[in-house]
């Protein structure tokens, strides 16, 4: 079968292949050190979860599993398939598995699912396959608390091998005690259980993953203390990591937000005991002592706070946990130089305002600071750490920059400055305070002093969210961008025509722009929307999302048995990012350079060789009106016996509704063209004429210049219907190309139907 040019990556043979079953087990042969691919799983609309595993029970094999939506997969080694997959499950044993969920960065979506098992043992072994799915409402994760390890977890190493040491004195205190406030424990020991675990419990109320979240906790007696002041506790992350599944790409985590995208425990992606702790939180003993406070002591009541000024555990627990969740920037506060060694084996010495090995963290991502006249500068793109440090200090304008966040009804700092949720910044920085809480201006949890005892994460729940902890289904087609075409208002002339196809997120894009001597051409796209982000990866290539550049063979019939267009090597590497997203406009300076411009605005992140842009697009639709009630904007074609070209239609108006037809064709070089044509009056059924225009313009990294057109020829069309069959419409054209190259495109009365979704 020949390829259908414009959309050549959908093309998969599933000869052979191996279909799964719901929760039904198979088992098959794998040789040594070999893979097999083809397996699938066709995954309905009403999934929330799906598990995939293989156990065999083998305790000395070494499998891998790997699953990707939408295509097999084209590896054959673990480079290439890791490189492929959407998860994976890599351990150093044979029972591999994932549990994926509809509220992932990465969901589980309705189609198929394609899975892979990689076999490292050099001999033939037997593999047992499953896949389970339901449709059971999603969860809170599984809280794990660790009380009786006297090792913190995963601290025995090589060059550790005694471990480091982590006090449950105060786990097991058998001082005895009242129950207090539904905390019915009778020792202190049994009451510090009960609280922290009614922590845990209010702290996952908003919060979904498939992964149990293990928190260990100790009791140090380290912790700054005095008669008027004291460390209550400090927690964190166990590890960050980057580049597992879900995650934006070379960007720090923290380990349970790695967990939670991946689908299962760190020991399946970077190593290590799958007992080993996402959290550690260090408790101060010393608060139910003389030593600490006065004759303050902790309070561990669970169904209320206390009614005096004692801290409250459940309080204190909770806010630590958050920390640990994630609430935590990464980029260094102190001014204590320190050197570590880095992914690479890097060395990098952090000071005030250095990144964690000068990459992003995902909470810092966030951090922008306000400026004087009213812009925002992401603290990633800072120059210098000098920079960084001097705006963590800005008192009152270092801000949380999430619109979702902001519209928090906690945020009642909304009617400041650009109302931005504000994090704690003190002019004087004060290492583990700065940054890492909200402004002392809220009355809220994860403020840096603990001066009244609260027990709701409020503002902390959204900001959560935003970093890779959202409970709610994003496999849903509720609020997806509009479809059609998009432009830059500063780079009028170029433009982007976005057009779903199916029902599973795929989007097929052209990308309408001018080489470097103004003459046009076209790029095309292939990618999902996730978390209303197109190829949210920034993925290369012809299969991954990547911009693609065909040109075409003349000699070549198309109704014969070769395929007279393939793809243009020589442009290098390419790419194309467009992320849909308020915060993702909000941020961007592409979005905030002056120009007035309309809604749904979206920000596309495009690479094509050595030359890249960021631009802020939006629907042409904010320019010529709104589109009729029945709307037949898509991208046509002719069918496979005449594929590798086609044209967009986007209609707008109320009554007499206005049609802009853009027509992708090839000149006589074989390089791809384009040319447009707007007709007014459009009816079902009727023909409609276009007098077509070439366009030259300028290069996508050049100075805006006015483009300059010439007649190209006709273009008639008769629209009947959009069921999605060559009986939907018909078109004749005529088209003469300019330059050197010039020559000739017509088709008479052939028959066209859409490729795409039409638009309602």
């Amino acid at each position: 079968m020949k390829k259908i040019i414009l959309l050549s990556v959908l093309l998969t043979s599933f000869v052979q292949a191996l279909e799964l079953t719901n929760g039904q087990m198979i088992t098959f042969s794998l040789n040594g050190q070999s893979l097999s691919s083809d397996i699938f799983i066709d995954i309905p609309a009403n999934a929330n979860s799906l598990k995939v595993e293989i156990n065999n029970g083998i305790a000395t094999s070494d499998f891998d599993l790997f699953m990707r939506y939408g295509s097999d997969f084209t590896g054959t080694d673990f480079p290439s398939l890791n490189a492929e997959t959407d998860y994976s499950s890599g351990g150093a044993d044979a029972d591999e598995f994932f549990i994926i969920s509809s509220a992932l960065n990465k969901p589980l979506k309705a189609g198929r699912w394609y899975i892979a098992v990689l076999n490292f043992n050099t001999t033939s072994e037997s593999i047992n396959l499953t896949a389970t799915y339901n449709s059971n409402p999603l969860s809170q994760p599984e809280i794990q608390f660790i009380f009786d390890q006297d090792k913190i977890l995963g601290s025995v190493t090589t060059a550790n091998p005694n471990g480091t040491p982590c006090d449950i004195a105060g786990w097991n205190d058998e001082t005895p005690v009242s129950p207090v406030s539904g905390n019915n424990g009778t020792t202190r020991g049994q009451q510090r259980k009960n609280a922290v675990l009614k922590a845990a419990e209010l702290m996952t109320q908003n919060l979904q993953s498939t992964v149990p979240l293990i928190i260990q906790g100790c009791w140090p007696n380290d912790l700054e203390t005095s008669e008027t002041s004291a460390v209550l506790a400090n927690a964190g992350a166990r590890t960050f990591v980057f580049n597992s599944p879900g995650l934006t790409l070379d960007t720090w985590y923290p380990i349970a937000i790695a967990e939670r995208q991946s689908g299962n425990p760190g020991c399946k992606f970077i190593g290590g005991s799958c007992d080993t702790h996402a959290i550690l939180i260090n408790f101060n003993p010393k608060i139910d002592t003389n030593e600490g406070l006065g004759t303050t002591r902790w309070y561990y009541g669970i169904n209320s706070t206390s009614t005096t000024n004692d801290p409250d555990f459940v309080s204190t627990a909770l806010h630590e946990m958050t920390h640990g969740l994630g609430f935590s920037s990464a980029i260094q506060v102190s001014d204590e130089s320190n050197t570590q060694t880095c992914p690479g084996g890097v060395e990098v010495t952090h000071v005030s305002g250095t990144r964690l090995c000068n990459r992003n963290d995902i909470f810092s991502s966030f951090l922008v600071e306000h400026n004087q006249d009213d812009t925002l500068t992401p603290l990633n793109e800072m120059a210098t750490d000098e920079l960084r440090a001097q705006a963590m200090a800005n008192v009152g304008r270092l801000l949380w920059n999430s619109v979702d966040t902001a519209a928090s009804e906690y945020n009642t700092l909304s009617h400041i400055r650009t109302g931005l949720v504000q994090l704690y910044a003190p002019s004087t920085l004060d290492p583990g305070s700065s940054v890492s809480h909200l402004s002392r201006a809220y009355s809220e949890l994860m403020e840096p002093i603990q001066d009244e005892n609260l027990r709701d994460l409020q503002l902390a729940t959204p900001m959560l969210w935003d970093i890779g902890w959202d409970p709610r289904p994003k496999n849903t087609t509720v609020n997806v961008p509009p479809a059609g075409m998009y432009y830059d208002r500063t780079k009028s002339g170029h433009g982007f025509v976005i057009e779903p196809i199916g029902n599973d997120g795929l989007y097929f894009t052209v990308f309408y722009t001018y080489k470097d001597d103004g003459t046009p051409e076209w790029y095309t796209s292939l990618s999902t929307l996730e978390n209303k982000i197109l190829n949210v990866d920034l993925n290369t290539g012809p299969n991954n999302g990547g911009l693609v550049r065909f040109t075409h063979d003349f000699t070549i019939d198309p109704t014969g048995a070769g395929n007279p267009n393939t793809i243009d090597t020589s442009i290098g590497t390419s790419s194309l990012k467009i992320d849909f997203n308020t915060s993702a406009a909000t941020s961007s300076n592409a979005c905030n350079d002056g120009s007035n411009r309309g809604d749904n605005q979206a920000v596309a992140n495009w690479s094509i060789g050595s030359q890249s842009g960021e631009w802020c697009i939006e629907p042409i639709a904010n320019v010529i009106g709104n589109a009729p009630s029945d709307d037949f904007g898509a991208q046509w074609w002719a069918g496979i016996d005449d594929d590798g070209w086609g044209i967009s239609l986007t209609f707008a108006g109320e009554t007499a509704s206005t049609v802009v037809v853009t027509l992708y064709y090839f000149d006589a070089t074989g390089s791809p063209r384009w040319a447009q044509g707007v007709q007014n009056n459009f009816e079902v059924g009727n023909e409609i004429s276009f007098d077509m225009l070439e366009f030259t313009g300028y290069a996508r990294d050049a100075t805006p210049v006015a483009a300059t057109t010439v007649s190209a020829g006709l273009l008639s069309m008769t629209i009947n219907s959009k069921g999605g069959t060559l009986d939907d419409g018909v078109l004749t054209l005529d088209i003469n190309y300019q330059g050197t190259e010039s020559g000739n495109w017509s088709r008479t009365n052939l028959p066209i139907t859409l490729i795409t979704n039409p638009h309602n």
